[in-house]
């Protein structure tokens, strides 16, 4: 019986990694939409409303709601961006 006890005291203290929440990985800013491509493979979009020349929005089509803030819009009809930019914040990062 002390060998059980010890045996489950011991696996009690067992770490288990923790599961990592995904990433962005690439973001792409669009005329009217900004695409972000997550590190599980997901694709999450918001879409501009209207006209707005700046504009905030929760990801959709995806199991994660980012939420994202859109400061410009591109010049060109595509631009991909990178980290530490300030054209587009998600979840709080720069991207540009």
């Amino acid at each position: 019986m002390r060998r059980v006890g010890l045996f489950l005291a011991m696996a009690a203290c067992t770490a288990v990694p923790p599961v990592s929440a995904p990433e962005v990985e690439r973001v792409i800013l669009y005329r009217d939409t900004v695409n972000v491509v997550m590190s599980d493979g997901s694709l999450c979009a918001v879409d501009r409303p209207g006209r707005a020349r700046q504009w905030s929005g929760v990801t959709a089509g995806c199991p994660h709601a980012l939420e994202v803030q859109v400061f410009a819009l591109p010049e060109d009809p595509r631009r991909e961006l990178h980290r530490g930019g300030d054209l587009v914040t998600i979840a709080g990062q720069g991207w540009g």
